[in-house]
């Protein structure tokens, strides 16, 4: 079973000139090869949402990406626990399969998402007793 020791930061190389910042991703870089990309911005504008993600993935390999402002980040394997600030758009942070995540956003937070999976509901574990139960063995 994956664990949260290997859920890593990614740094990005940047270029920055009068014109401003260029912070290209090379898939090399990356632990996967992305088959989907998507962002999510404007989440407090609908209503009293604090958090999001409180799931976990069977199969799905993420690389989350705090394009704009702030966003904390929780990771749980079912036995430790780590937390993360992302608050660059020069840094990813690799999230392996079977670990639970939690996202607090900032009103004005845009987050990056590349997956190596196309969407599948039947990917995601919504109950934690039952991801803990899966990730106990």
């Amino acid at each position: 079973m994956p664990t949260v020791d290997e859920c890593i930061i990614i740094n990005f190389k940047y270029d920055f000139s009068k014109k401003g910042y260029l912070t290209p991703i090379e898939f090399r870089d990356i632990p996967f090869y992305p088959k989907r990309i998507f962002y999510v911005h404007g989440v407090k504008q609908f209503g009293n949402i604090e958090t999001r993600g409180n799931h976990a993935h069977y199969k799905s390999k993420q690389l989350v990406i705090c394009v704009n402002s702030c966003i904390k980040v929780g990771l749980d394997d079912g036995k430790n626990k780590k937390e993360y600030i992302l608050d660059s758009p020069f840094i990813g942070l690799y999230i392996a399969p079977m670990i639970w995540d939690t996202y607090e956003m900032s009103d004005d937070m845009v987050m990056l998402v590349l997956t190596d999976t196309h969407y599948d509901k039947k990917d995601y574990i919504y109950d934690y007793e039952e991801f803990k139960r899966l990730s106990n063995g």
